[in-house]
């Protein structure tokens, strides 16, 4: 009798061959071709072992028999797109295949993290996605239009938002602030809170007044409302003022600037005849030595008896003559009705001298005076 352990053992079988069975204590042959095993009947248990990380399939190029695949000599997935499957167990158990665009992952199925971190990439150029300490991620301290933030909306989208369109809200804010610049000793700018920036209040009281204009706060001080005790102190026997014509800062004027501001008024009358005495008609007839500069505006000539017969005219001269039009008094009146000033500016040191041009033919006239008015310069 042979033992099966002495039979030769074939490890491929091809038409031909035959396969001797024990049925019920009888041997029996069949032959290769006849040999088959029921749908459902080959449990994991009778096939043959395999290694661990170990599936069965065929990675072989074209149709043939199944082989053992280890998980780490498979081809490797980098970028799948929809065309590329994956094989997956159905809830039922069921084998099935599905694009991996297709595949949700919940955040049940995220790695766990821990507390203050986010899943981002941190390392320069492409690749997996890195659990990081929000403390690890580079500082951008000072965001400006054209950054972008992350937001959640609503609705629960995840959205990217510029940091100039930012809206206000309590307990933040921009990194921004106002100063006071310049050489000052008081600002209006207070230190910026969250997202408030804040300036100091401008108050009025009797000697400023505030009015609020749509685009300005205009500051003025009312007339009056400044003492004398707020002006700034000046020199002794100075006067501060402004003579040059236009608006300008007050400055320190000189007497002679003073009353040339303030043209205080000159007046200065000579008597060339006696109160009763009769004009003459002559030349210097009397003369003075002016102390001062003087800007003449008027001149005048009257007498107490009117000249009858002609009219009685006075020049005035320093040396020559000061007028185009002499001061004329008509015959029968008292007072000088026209005369013209050619030279009104005196000064101080000239030798002002009257000429009698003609005197009434009648009655000459008595009591003759000559005034001469103006502003000292």
């Amino acid at each position: 009798m042979t033992k099966t352990t002495d039979l030769t053992k074939s490890t491929a079988m091809s038409s031909g061959d035959d396969i001797l069975i024990n049925d019920d204590g009888i041997t029996k042959r069949i032959a290769h071709g006849n040999f088959t095993l029921a749908d459902n009947t080959l449990s994991n248990a009778k096939m043959e072992q395999v290694a661990t990380a170990t599936l069965k399939g065929r990675d072989t190029a074209s149709t043939g028999a199944v082989e053992d695949l280890a998980i780490s000599n498979l081809t490797e997935l980098t970028d799948p797109d929809s065309t590329d499957h994956i094989l997956v167990e159905t809830a039922e158990g069921a084998l099935g295949r599905m694009a991996p665009t297709s595949i949700a992952v919940s955040r049940a199925m995220q790695a766990d993290m821990d507390t203050d971190h986010v899943m981002v990439r941190n390392t320069a150029g492409s690749g997996a996605p890195e659990d990081k300490k929000i403390s690890e991620l580079d500082d951008h301290a000072v965001p400006a239009v054209g950054d972008y933030v992350m937001g959640e909306t609503a609705a629960g989208n995840l959205v990217r938002m510029d940091v100039g369109d930012l809206p206000a809200a309590e307990g933040s804010g921009e990194i921004n602030t106002a100063s006071n610049t310049g050489v000052t000793t008081y600002g209006l700018a207070k230190a910026k809170s969250t997202f408030d920036l804040p300036f100091k209040s401008l108050t009025s009281d009797s000697t400023i007044r505030l009015t609020a204009n749509p685009d300005d706060v205009e500051i003025a001080i009312p007339n009056t409302a400044v003492a004398l005790s707020k002006l700034a102190l000046q020199a002794d026997q100075t006067i501060v003022g402004n003579d040059s014509g236009g608006g300008s800062s007050p400055t320190a004027l000189t007497a002679a600037e003073v009353k040339a501001l303030l043209q205080l008024p000159y007046t200065q009358t000579i008597a060339l005849t006696g109160t009763n005495e009769n004009a003459i008609a002559d030349t210097d007839i009397d003369s003075f030595t002016i102390p001062f500069d003087v800007t003449l505006t008027e001149v005048r000539a009257e007498v107490r008896t009117a000249p009858t017969g002609a009219n009685l005219v006075v020049d005035i001269n320093n040396p020559a003559s000061i007028l185009s039009g002499k001061l004329t008094i008509l015959a029968g009146a008292t007072a000088s009705s026209s005369y013209t000033i050619s030279d009104a500016d005196l000064t101080d040191g000239d030798v002002i001298s009257f000429d009698v041009d003609s005197i009434g033919s009648i009655i000459a006239g008595k009591g003759l005076k000559v005034t001469l008015i103006g502003y000292y310069t």
